[in-house]
């Protein structure tokens, strides 16, 4: 008797927990039209085309010609690049770099004895 009181009582318990969710008081499709088309339409054009687009124009121009590589492209072309792309400067001259050397091998950078002096 206590088992079959237990079991009721799990199962009740079970039961309440799987209860299927009460329905809206009204159907939104039919009362607000149907925006699942709207929907579809939206988040097709919106993610399909403007992540396509971006994608694509972003690899077009990852991959085309920068002003250093000197393929495609009009001077007015590299001239916009030169303003978007940021272009690393060239490496220092040799005078102008002194490693961390010992002061008997520094002489051996370049003939300016400036360096020399600096290093020292």
């Amino acid at each position: 008797m206590r088992l079959d009181l237990l079991r009721r009582l799990v199962g009740g318990l079970m039961s309440s927990l799987v209860q299927p969710v009460p329905r809206a008081p009204f159907p939104l499709i039919s009362v607000q039209g149907p925006f699942h088309v709207f929907f579809f339409f939206f988040f097709f054009f919106f993610f399909f085309f403007f992540f396509f687009f971006f994608f694509f124009f972003f690899f077009f121009f990852f991959f085309s010609s920068t002003p250093r590589d000197s393929g495609g492209g009009t001077e007015l072309d590299k001239q916009q690049m030169c303003a978007l792309i940021p272009v690393p400067p060239p490496p220092f001259p040799q005078e102008w770099y002194v490693p961390n050397l010992p002061k008997e091998r520094r002489g051996l950078l370049s003939s300016n004895n400036r360096v020399r002096v600096m290093g020292a």
